[in-house]
């Protein structure tokens, strides 16, 4: 996040919300009933035995309320047929899962390829007991072997095991293990079957565990400040800025690749940088370089640029149009380009003086002739996502279905992922990713997405990491 002092600005008070109740985390309702049958007696039954039905009934009663409640809590499904249908993870488009709830339990499908690149598909035994919210389930997964085509042979063979773990009813984390290695998947539902309904259980779990450890990236030959990190699209190079700190004269510097985690430091970019705020940069797949400078704000109250990115220096620089809202003290602070150039992602920033912003959240805008406008459904895609707290510095996967952004609220910087099922569908609502404590800010993905960069504070100086799924 770029700190942008500014003019003082009174700001409107927003409108109070008035909340509705809403059911509590972790239980179920009972459905309403005009009678529970305890007060009625039938036709031809005596008094006794009425007086004896509903004493019984009225203990009965009390019992599936105590145990009721008690599976609530433990998140037990009642209707996991909702589960029925096609899984994907966005990151890995390309594999996916079936799930199939059936009379003897739920069988599951992955198909995908193997080591050799060869189609493999995976079926798992039957699940027979009951499915609960937040809890691993582990399973035995087979393969079929032999055969040629409309003469299979009956043979299956062990492949290893699967470990399924549903967050909510569209959410799971699912785990293989086995002959051609490991691999976790952050499952969304694809695709659902007609007519089962929908499971009503809340969100289990609120955070993204597909990380592992985070590592350091050197920048050899720098030894700066290093944020708000990018990799070019062709995975060459990595582009970034010093410090923001408004005292400091903030530039974009490129680095090239050496491996994951160590790049060789090539210099500030010739021709992007300025005596202002430089910083934030994004490319397209085309080497069309874009990022935020304060060159011009007093003139234009524009900062979003762009220009041709080549062998470390950009040609051509001049503002994308269509972005601003022209308003003193509103401005754009952060902004990525998607890999085809059609769709940009930026942030709304409010000032009011501070070098940190009073509001901020994500806008989506898509190309119109040579400039940018904002889609007019822009916040009802991201109604899920922007909030009364900070949303900034976002990161879009290739396919537009996986999005990465940072949160700051309650005096504590977070990076979060959100999905949907089509480009032209709402995020999700999104989970906090599981990374260091700490200030951690600008996410961005690797070239093949199975790795995300981000900067973090450490000590007085801002380093650069990489955690991988």
């Amino acid at each position: 996040m770029l700190d942008l002092p500014l003019s003082p600005l009174t700001l409107i008070s927003p409108s109070p919300v008035t909340l509705s109740p809403a059911p509590i985390a972790g239980r179920v309702r009972l459905p309403l009933a005009t009678s529970t049958g305890v007060a009625v007696c039938h036709d031809n039954e005596n008094r006794r035995a009425c007086s004896l039905r509903r004493l019984l009934n009225t203990i009965l009663f009390l019992l599936m309320v105590s145990f009721g409640a008690e599976l609530a809590v433990a998140g037990v499904v009642g209707r996991p047929e909702a589960f029925s249908g096609a899984w994907y993870d966005p990151a890995t488009d390309g594999e996916g899962y079936f799930l199939l709830m059936t009379d003897f339990g739920m069988v599951v499908t992955w198909y995908g390829y193997d080591t050799q690149g060869r189609r493999l598909w995976l079926l798992s035994e039957p699940l027979t007991g009951e499915i609960e919210l937040g809890v691993a389930i582990n399973l035995t997964v087979m393969r079929g072997a032999g055969g040629v085509f409309a003469h299979p042979m009956n043979t299956v063979e062990p492949w290893g095991t699967l470990s399924l773990r549903f967050e909510d009813c569209t959410h799971a984390t699912a785990s293989l293990a086995g002959v051609d290695g490991s691999h976790t998947a952050q499952l969304v539902q694809l695709a659902a079957i007609k007519g089962v309904g929908n499971c009503t259980q809340s969100l289990a779990s609120s955070e993204y565990l597909a990380f592992g450890a985070a590592q350091a990236v050197i920048i050899r030959g720098y030894d700066q400040d290093a944020m708000e990190p990018f990799l070019s699209r062709d995975g060459r190079y990595l582009l970034f800025n010093n410090s923001n700190a408004p005292e400091v004269n903030t530039d974009l510097h490129y680095a090239e690749r050496i491996n994951d985690l160590l790049f060789d430091y090539r210099g500030p970019i010739g021709n992007a940088n300025s005596s202002a705020l430089d910083g934030v940069a994004s490319m397209d797949q085309e080497q069309n370089l874009y990022f935020v400078s304060t060159r011009s704000y007093g003139q234009t109250l524009s900062t979003v640029y762009q220009g041709r990115f080549t062998e470390g220096d950009v040609s051509g620089v001049g503002l994308v149009e269509g972005i601003t809202r022209g308003l003193l003290g509103q401005l754009n602070f952060d902004a990525e380009i998607s890999a085809d150039g059609n769709t940009l992602i930026f942030v709304d920033g409010v000032f009011s003086g501070s070098p940190f912003p009073d509001a901020a959240d994500l806008a989506i805008a898509g190309r119109t002739g040579g400039g940018f406008s904002r889609l007019a459904n822009s916040s009802d895609l991201l109604a899920a996502i922007n909030t009364s707290d900070l949303e900034y510095a976002p990161s879009l996967s290739r396919n537009g279905l996986e999005l990465f952004f940072t949160r700051y609220a309650d005096g504590e910087f977070a990076i979060f992922r959100s999905t949907r099922w089509h480009v032209d569908a709402a995020f999700e609502p999104p989970q906090r990713v599981r990374l260091p404590q700490g200030l951690v800010e600008a996410p961005t993905l690797s070239v093949d997405e199975r790795a995300l960069y981000f900067h973090q504070l450490v000590g007085t100086r801002y380093t650069i990491f990489r955690v991988q799924r």
